[in-house]
């Protein structure tokens, strides 16, 4: 437990980096976005920008944390492990981010239908609705990061398990 500690602060120490990789992928997720919406027929209005909001924040802390748990436990391992960690640590947090943000945002626009605040009521309905937009996110809003999204993941996953983002240690 110390070591995996100390593995996280020491890869803090390289925050640049971290910072510099979350606003590229956070750019390269929007932009693929921001196609697919324009795609679908929405226009760019304050909706648009509004759509693209929850996939801008999720894409930026998830390249954020990636990079920084990447460093932290996979670095030293083969070029296979470190592709795999980074490809399934990248897709989880940005899904699950993303589908986060829906979930809050869904429940936040239902609170007059709610119990008394942290009554046995409300809580299970803020589980239940939270799941459900989360499922909802998974089911329609995945498709938002398709192709793009897929193709960013597997380059930046192969440029880790090469080491073209190696720590300056």
């Amino acid at each position: 437990m110390n070591k995996a500690i100390a593995n996280l602060a020491q890869a803090l120490s390289n925050w640049k980096q971290h910072i510099g990789f979350a606003v590229l992928w956070c750019t390269v997720i929007s932009i693929g976005v921001a196609y697919n919406l324009n795609a679908q027929g929405w226009f760019l209005d304050e909706n648009f920008a509004f759509a693209l909001l929850p996939f801008t924040i999720a894409s930026l802390a998830a390249g954020g944390l990636t990079t920084w748990f990447a460093e932290a436990f996979i670095s030293n391992k083969p070029p296979l492990a470190r592709f795999a960690f980074f490809f399934a640590a990248l897709c989880i947090l940005s899904i699950g981010i993303t589908a986060l943000i829906f979930a809050v945002h869904f429940r936040l626009s239902f609170p007059q239908w709610s119990a008394p605040l942290f009554s046995f009521k409300w809580l299970e309905r803020t589980f239940f609705s939270m799941m459900s937009a989360s499922y909802l996110f998974s089911v329609v809003g995945f498709r938002l990061l398709m192709p793009w999204g897929l193709v960013a993941l597997s380059v930046v996953s192969i440029g880790f398990s090469r080491g073209w983002f190696q720590p300056s240690r």
